[in-house]
C-alpha cells in the first residue's frame, strides 16, 4: 500500500465501514470512544481530502487501501 499516510487504525475503521457497522458497532470492536473515532474520521476525511466519510471509503476502496 505504496503512498498511503493512513494509519493502521484508520485503515480498520474505513474497512468496517466498507462492510457495513455503523459507528457505535466500531466503537465495541475496536474498544474505542466515539470521540476517539469522530477524531479519526476528520483526520481521514482530510489525509484523503474526502468530502465525507463515505467519499472516503470511496477513495479508500478505489486506491484498495481496503477491500
Amino acid at each position: 500500500m505504496q503512498g498511503c499516510d493512513l494509519n493502521e487504525l484508520e485503515i480498520e475503521i474505513l474497512q468496517h465501514l466498507a462492510d457495513g457497522l455503523n459507528r457505535r458497532e466500531i466503537t465495541l470492536k475496536l474498544g474505542i470512544n466515539y470521540s476517539h473515532l469522530a477524531n479519526d474520521l476528520e483526520s481521514i476525511k482530510n489525509i484523503l481530502q474526502a468530502d465525507s466519510v463515505v467519499h472516503a471509503v470511496a477513495i479508500a476502496l478505489r486506491r484498495e487501501y481496503i477491500d
